[in-house]
């Protein structure tokens, strides 16, 4: 069995519309709910081997603070310019790459291709991923080559506004 933690990044700036999309950077909510979402995930003793990250700033800044409160190494965080505004399917051949090594994988990165990645994944038709929104999935698979639709089972969803 496998384990996927998707999270979407937290919420971004917008006070700088002359900055290009990509370098965003967090917000004030954005800043505050990041922490809040990673101590959720340590007190449920959550233990990742892997985080995947956008390179984009909003979501690798979520990455770097994931990553400390899970005690994972920031210089660890894997990042893919595949990731950024990636639709279902190119998430899908992302994780199918992963090291069979790796059993617990946290991706983040960008709606609305991580919504209709989870739903596609876990045959849900789960509403928009909200900004810092956690969708941990147990995955009925031995291989990350298996990983296919349909293949999930969702363990719990967490919103900032939980």
């Amino acid at each position: 069995m496998k384990m996927i933690y998707v999270i979407r990044h937290a919420k971004s700036s917008w006070d700088d519309l002359g900055l290009n999309d990509f370098k965003r950077p967090l917000n004030e909510r954005g800043k505050k709910d990041v922490p809040r979402m990673a101590s959720r995930l340590k007190e449920q003793n959550i233990v990742v081997d892997l985080i995947l990250s956008s390179p984009a700033e909003r979501a690798f800044a979520t990455s770097k603070v994931m990553a400390s409160a899970l005690t994972y190494a920031q210089k660890d965080i894997k990042t893919d310019p595949r990731i950024y505004l990636a639709a279902e399917s190119t998430l899908l051949a992302v994780l199918r790459e992963i090291d069979d090594a790796h059993t617990n994988v946290m991706i983040v990165g960008h709606n609305p291709g991580l919504t209709e990645f989870i739903n596609q994944l876990m045959s849900l038709s789960m509403g928009a991923i909200p900004t810092c929104g956690v969708v941990a999935a147990k995955l009925t698979i031995a291989s990350w080559k298996e990983l296919g639709w349909g293949c999930g089972r969702q363990e719990f969803f967490y919103s900032p506004k939980q």
